[in-house]
C-alpha cells in the first residue's frame, strides 16, 4: 500500500469550528520508533486543557509498537478531544509526514509536538492566547527543558517577544527547536509542500509565518523536550539542525520569498532588503568553494549581518 490513511476516530467526534475566541486548534503528533516514550507524549496531548481541540495522533511507518500503542490509546480516551489517529504507508520521512498531517488538519491553529516529548498540560492554551492577543501572529514558540537533567530554556518570563524576519532569516529561517512551534494554517496553505530535499520543518515554516505576519517568542517552559542518550543520534539531529550546506534548503527560503510577494504579503523594498540579507546569510554559512571566499569578505558579511540582526531586534522591541 502506497500512501496514507486515516485509521480512526475517538473521543468527541463532532467538534465546533470554534468561534473568534476560541478557534479550533490542532495538536499534531507525530512520532517514528518512539514505542518507549509515545505513551507519555500522547498522554501529555490528552491532558491539554485548551477547547475546542483536535489531536492528530500520526505515525510514520513505524518497526515498533509505537502505531499500536497509540491505537490502543486513542480508543480507550474518554475526554472532550476529538483524537485521530493516522499511519503513514510506506514511510514518508519528517517533512512530507508533516505535510500529510497539515492538509489533513482542521484547526486554524496547528501546535507540533514530537514523539518523544511531553506537553504540559496548559502548553496549547499558553500559545493559543499568544495567537488571539496578537493578530498579526502567524508562529508562536516557547521555552522548554530538557528531560533528565537540570537544563532548562526558560528566561523566568511570562511575556512573548517578536523575532524579526531579519533574525529569522540570518538564522537560516528559523529559532528555537520545531517541537516548541506552533503556526497558523495559513503558514501551510499560502505555500503549499515544503519542497523535496528539504530536511528542516523549522528553519522553513518560521520564515513563511514571518513574511505572513509576525512570530512571537513565548518566554515560558511549555515542552519537556528528550535529548535521546544515543550520541549518533545526538550527532544526526545537531548536524540537521546547524548544517545549512543544503542548497535546496536556501531555495525554500528565497521561493517562500517570491511566493509572499506574489500573494501581497510583503512590498518590493521588504523583498530587495530580504533578498540581501538572504544572499549574505547563504554566503557565510555555506562552506562550498571556500577558495573563491576571502576572509575579509567573509568577516565583513558577518559582520553586517550581526549588525542587521542587533539592529531588527531594536526596531521590533521598539515597535511593540
Amino acid at each position: 500500500m502506497t500512501g496514507s490513511r486515516d485509521m480512526g476516530e475517538f473521543g468527541t467526534l463532532t467538534l465546533p469550528t470554534g468561534g473568534v475566541d476560541r478557534p479550533l486548534v490542532t495538536f499534531a503528533l507525530f512520532a517514528y520508533n518512539q514505542e518507549a516514550y509515545i505513551r507519555e507524549a500522547v498522554e501529555g496531548a490528552f491532558a491539554q486543557t485548551y477547547s475546542p481541540l483536535e489531536i492528530i495522533l500520526s505515525d510514520d511507518c513505524s518497526a515498533d509498537r509505537t502505531f499500536e500503542i497509540m491505537q490502543e490509546m486513542a480508543a480507550e480516551y474518554r475526554g472532550p478531544h476529538q483524537v485521530r489517529v493516522r499511519r503513514s504507508m510506506p514511510n514518508l520521512g519528517l517533512i512530507k509526514h508533516i505535510d500529510a498531517v497539515a492538509q489533513m488538519a482542521n484547526g486554524r491553529i496547528i501546535v507540533m509536538a514530537a514523539g518523544d516529548d511531553i506537553s504540559l498540560p496548559h502548553r496549547v492554551d499558553r500559545l493559543a492566547q499568544v495567537f488571539l492577543l496578537n493578530r498579526s501572529a502567524h508562529a508562536v514558540l516557547s521555552d522548554f527543558e530538557v528531560i533528565g537533567t537540570a537544563a532548562k530554556r526558560d528566561r523566568g518570563l511570562r511575556t512573548s517577544r517578536v523575532v524579526p524576519t531579519t533574525e529569522l532569516l540570518i538564522s537560516a529561517g528559523g529559532a528555537q527547536i520545531g517541537a516548541t512551534y506552533a503556526y497558523s494554517r495559513d503558514s501551510f496553505e499560502k505555500f503549499g509542500p515544503i519542497a523535496p530535499g528539504v530536511t528542516d520543518e523549522d528553519r522553513i515554516l518560521p520564515f513563511r509565518a514571518s513574511l505572513l505576519g509576525k512570530v512571537f517568542y513565548l518566554h515560558e517552559v511549555l515542552v519537556q523536550y528528550r535529548i535521546s542518550a544515543n550520541q549518533a543520534e545526538v550527532a544526526t539531529r545537531m548536524k540537521r539542525v546547524h548544517g545549512y550546506s543544503n542548497p535546496l534548503h536556501w531555495t525554500a527560503l528565497a521561493d517562500a520569498l517570491v511566493r509572499a510577494a506574489s500573494i501581497g504579503a510583503i512590498g518590493f523594498l521588504r523583498v530587495s532588503y530580504l533578498r540581501t540579507v538572504l544572499a549574505m546569510s547563504v554566503f557565510v554559512a555555506s562552506p562550498a568553494r571556500p577558495e573563491k571566499r576571502s576572509s575579509i569578505s567573509r568577516l565583513i558579511a558577518e559582520s553586517v549581518l550581526r549588525i542587521l540582526r542587533r539592529l531588527s531586534r531594536i526596531l521590533s522591541d521598539y515597535r511593540r
